[in-house]
């Protein structure tokens, strides 16, 4: 070889090396003819006492790393992540330090020791599990089991948590038909199907609970074992939509009914047919015995009722079929209505007048005890019953204006 050939591989050797750290030169051997990696290699020094590469020499090119230091044993984390590991591995967080002497923390993967099957055949992400448990593999999916018994840790039923950060002491233990959650920051032991303590009731009347259940004052003892009522919203089977979209509370039904939503507003129904319940306001007390079947009456204007022992139609106004007046004077009424000459009329669309009885607003006690008939007040006053007996009050005002007796 040439001595200008010899001088122009020096050349180049030496220019790329300067590109590295002057140590590079350190170990180069200007002798050889080509550059050789065990001889032109120089070696960074680890903490532990180690070497790795810095700079080398390959196919005649200086090649140099720019941090030979992150090649040190324990420089780089083994694991961030259990799911980093092996399926018998675990991430410990301060498997190894930096170099032997260090006290310092590096993560990296450790046996756990658990039984575990080689890979998952589901298609689940390793789990995260919570501190002192490990993930494993068993029936071909991953399952957390306690890191020292290897055994499946019991997950507590948290569905009756109210979402609040616990802030005192456990309790000392629920019986078995109870199980324990987290309400208002604490320990409380529920009843898993309502998460209220047994005992406590749920509701006082259907206004409290959802449109698709209704309160039944007996729905469950407050305890399993108890004879004793606790009323519960309990669903009531009938078709209903999701809210009422009128501007109506929801009402108290008669019993043997419910209120459900229906084109957007609050109804009453039959709670064994589901279908609108009869008003039974017009009912005279009697049990319909007659052969005749239910006939259809309007349902803008007349309301089927049980009268005599058999079905009629009447105006809701009188309790009468449509024509018939419902009272002559205040005397037909009961003590909270009065006779109006005008309440209602003799055909739906008719314009004449008809008389029925309507509340006056006054109050009034019920029973009457003393003889004595219901006087006539006038136009502007009304008869209630006041300490047993009939006395005549303003209509406005309600407020006495004669002796009725």
């Amino acid at each position: 070889m040439s001595a200008r050939t010899i001088a122009r591989s020096l050349l180049a050797c030496l220019v790329a090396c300067l590109w590295c750290s002057a140590g590079c030169l350190e170990y180069q051997d200007a002798d050889t003819e080509d550059c050789d990696p065990t001889q032109g290699a120089e070696q960074y020094q680890c903490p532990d006492g180690s070497r790795v590469p810095w700079c080398t020499c390959e196919d005649g090119t200086w090649e140099c790393v720019d941090s030979p230091e992150d090649q040190c044993a324990g420089s780089e984390p083994g694991c961030g992540v259990d799911s980093d590991c092996p399926a018998d591995e675990y991430c410990d967080s301060c498997a190894t330090s930096s170099c032997p002497d260090c006290e310092d923390c590096v993560p990296g993967c450790l046996p756990h020791d658990c039984e575990t099957e080689p890979e998952p055949a589901c298609d689940l992400a390793r789990s995260d599990c919570e501190p002192g448990q490990v993930a494993v593999v068993r029936d071909g999916c991953w399952l957390c089991v306690d890191q020292v018994t290897c055994e499946p840790e019991d997950v507590r039923d948290d569905h009756c948590d109210d979402g609040s950060q616990l802030m005192c002491d456990e309790v000392a233990g629920c019986n078995e038909w109870e199980i324990s959650a987290i309400q208002l920051t604490c320990w409380v032991c529920v009843d898993p199907e309502t998460c209220r303590p047994w005992g406590e009731p749920g509701c006082t009347s259907d206004g409290d609970c959802a449109p698709d259940r209704y309160c039944d004052p007996c729905a469950r003892g407050s305890c399993p074992g108890c004879e004793d009522c606790v009323p519960d919203c309990l669903p009531h089977g009938c078709e209903t939509e999701t809210e009422p979209i009128c501007n109506m509370l929801r009402p108290d039904c008669e019993p043997g009914q419910v209120a459900v939503v229906r084109d957007g507003c609050w109804v009453c129904v039959d709670r064994l047919t589901c279908q609108p319940a009869r008003d039974t306001s017009c009912d005279d007390g009697t049990e319909p015995i007659c052969l005749m079947e239910p006939p259809v009456c309007d349902p803008y204007s007349e309301i089927l009722a049980v009268q005599q022992e058999c079905w009629e139609c009447v105006n809701p106004m009188t309790c009468l079929p449509w024509g018939e007046p419902g009272c002559e004077d205040d005397d037909w009424c009961p003590p909270d209505q009065e006779c109006d000459s005008c309440a209602t009329s003799s055909c739906p669309d008719c314009d004449d007048c008809l008389a029925a009885c309507v509340p006056h607003g006054c109050p009034t006690e019920e029973d009457l005890l003393c003889w004595c008939a219901r006087p006539d007040c006038g136009p502007d006053a009304v008869s209630v019953i006041y300490d047993g007996c009939w006395i005549c009050v303003d209509r406005l005002t309600c407020q006495q204006v004669a002796e009725g007796c």
